[in-house]
């Protein structure tokens, strides 16, 4: 009985001998790899500031990341079967999804998320058409300006204008007047006809008169003509006489005026003139003149 107690006693020695020596052989292969300081380590304890401890931290959890990875990689060399087995896990994984997906399937496309635009872009672009609303009631309001503007303008340029004509017609009358009171040089009523009767005679005489063509320095060409009238405005044919009769004898341009003037007294005749003014047209010297009866 003794001896077998002696081995068990033996075998249990001999057996924790064993694990104590693989426990100091694996404690002594790990802190081979461990990182050793480079420096000593000093005792002396300072007050590091909060830059300095981060630092400080950093490294220690570096130093616990290299401990970390030198136990993986001691670990895979000791057990490769639970590498291949967890690298073969992922890919086993990819071939059941790529299984299961049918190849007669269709992809259905995903719906973008429209992003919605921000408040400060919504703002943005509220001013903006604020904006343009008013540029374009300004550009408006001054288009409509401009429009009354010119119709005041066209307005005024269109009474201007009838201003002008009337103002026209007026200096032609009194042109006319003039003109008719110009052929009256003289008589038994000469000073006291106006010009409307002056008007009314010439009004009757011109229109008959034919003025001859070749006519040299119209502005100064004139027929002064003697003409005697009775009761009724009948002209007498006797008594009409040609003042100028050295120029009537010498001059043939002259001579075919004077004697187309003559024509046109006798054509007029008899003049209408009111009885109570017949004493003033009894007898009067009528002057043709060129440049009036052509219009100038």
């Amino acid at each position: 009985m003794l001896r077998e107690n002696d081995l068990s006693s033996l075998k249990q020695q001999m057996i924790w001998s064993a694990v104590l020596h693989i426990a100091l052989f694996s404690y002594g292969i790990i802190y081979s790899f461990l990182p050793k300081p480079k420096h000593p380590i000093l005792v002396a304890v300072e007050i590091a500031g909060e830059g300095e401890l981060r630092k400080i931290l950093d490294a220690n959890s570096d130093q616990q990341k290299r401990i970390e990875q030198i136990l993986r990689q001691q670990s895979e060399k000791e057990n490769p079967q639970d590498k291949n087995a967890q690298e073969s896990k992922p890919e086993d994984k990819i071939e059941e999804k790529k299984a299961d997906k049918n190849p007669n399937e269709t992809p259905i496309p995903r719906e973008k998320s429209k992003k919605k635009p921000s408040k400060k872009k919504e703002a943005s672009k509220k001013k903006v058409q604020k904006k343009s609303q008013r540029t374009m009631k300004d550009a408006i309001k001054k288009v409509s300006a401009q429009k009354k503007w010119r119709s005041k303008l066209n307005e005024i340029a269109k009474k201007s204008e009838e201003e002008i004509k009337k103002k026209e017609e007026l200096q032609k009358i009194e042109d006319a007047k003039n003109a008719a009171a110009n052929s009256f040089g003289g008589g038994s009523g000469f000073g006291s006809v106006s010009a409307g009767e002056a008007e009314s005679v010439s009004a009757q005489i011109y229109p008959h008169w034919a003025v001859p063509s070749g006519i040299k320095d119209a502005e100064n060409f004139v027929i002064e003509i003697r003409v005697k009238l009775k009761d009724n405005g009948e002209v007498i044919p006797a008594d009409i006489e040609i003042l100028d009769k050295n120029r009537y004898a010498n001059d043939y341009i002259f001579r075919a005026a004077a004697d187309s003037a003559r024509r046109a007294i006798l054509e007029a005749s008899p003049l209408t003139i009111p009885r109570d003014k017949i004493d003033l047209f009894r007898e009067f010297i009528f002057r043709f003149n060129v440049k009036e009866a052509l219009g100038g």
